[in-house]
């Protein structure tokens, strides 16, 4: 610990293995050792000005997380809103830990299903009271268009639906396209682990029908569902608005590609995607 107004150093404690990040609470601060499957509370009641710092030692996870194979610097501990518990997440277990202040160890998990959780975020979208009877919270629409919204308060019990309209937003428009790309996929056969497959597609101009030609950065990104594996390709033009994209995927499982053409500022999130399931 130290004392920013001096600066000096006030307290040291040391860690059992690798303290390698640290949260903070409104009652405590949290560190996390990448080698021990357990996090390491401070609470700051139980601070001694003229003595040592109290560490306790809470069991988290079975496995230390430096055994995932893919660790990340992301954060691994995020503080749920009402600042009463905490994620954290160990890769080595596959698993998001839910621990309540105060409490010996976790309360249970959340199972990563395939997928490992490297780190953990909350997002907040809880409505709160501005003023009585009134309640607010913040969303981003992702783009315009009519939505419905569905409401459910558990009690009193009240499930009600209503709908808006979003008006398209001048400021992102400004730098789009001036027409509505289509992507069509025309490659149907299922691609096998450790072979050369061709995957070809034609863009076109959704409102002409006019074949996209001459795109030299015209890119893929396909990535692996469960796991870390990717591969960045860059597609041959065949003619009439038709490309072809060669990948070679390692194992079998469920695949995603995304497709961007940065010339015409079409991102990876204005194109579809690609689903691919690969077999031995």
């Amino acid at each position: 610990m130290i004392e920013t107004a001096g600066p000096r150093l006030t307290h040291a404690a040391p860690l059992k293995g690798a303290p390698d990040q640290i949260t903070f609470t409104a009652t405590a601060a949290y560190l996390r050792s990448s080698s021990t499957p357990a996090v390491f509370a401070i609470p700051f009641a139980e601070i001694n000005p003229a003595g040592n710092i109290s560490v306790l030692t809470v069991p988290i996870g079975e496995a230390p997380p430096d055994l995932a194979e893919a660790p990340a610097l992301a954060s691994a501990i995020a503080v749920t809103p009402d600042n009463a518990a905490l994620l954290v997440s160990n890769p080595a277990d596959d698993k998001i830990y839910f621990y309540i202040e105060g409490a010996q160890s976790a309360a249970g998990g959340y199972q990563g299903h395939t997928l490992v959780p490297r780190a953990v975020q909350i997002v907040d979208r809880s409505l709160n009271e501005r003023s009585p009877g009134v309640y607010t919270g913040g969303i981003r629409i992702p783009r315009s268009g009519d939505f419905t919204v569905a409401f459910m308060l558990a009690d009193p019990q009240v499930v009600h639906c209503f709908q808006f309209t979003a008006r398209p937003n001048p400021e992102l428009n400004a730098g789009a396209p001036a027409f509505k790309p289509e992507l069509k996929f025309l490659t149907t056969d299922q691609p096998r682990a450790g072979q050369a497959y061709s995957l070809q597609l034609e863009l076109t101009d959704a409102d002409t029908g006019a074949p996209l030609e001459g795109l030299p950065d015209l890119l893929a990104l396909a990535r692996v569902l469960a796991g870390n594996w990717s591969q960045r390709g860059t597609a041959t033009e065949l003619g009439d608005g038709v490309y072809e994209f060669q990948f070679t995927f390692p194992n079998p499982g469920m695949y995603n590609l995304f497709f961007t053409v940065p010339s015409l500022g079409l991102g990876f999130d204005q194109l579809p995607q690609r689903n691919l399931q690969v077999t031995q």
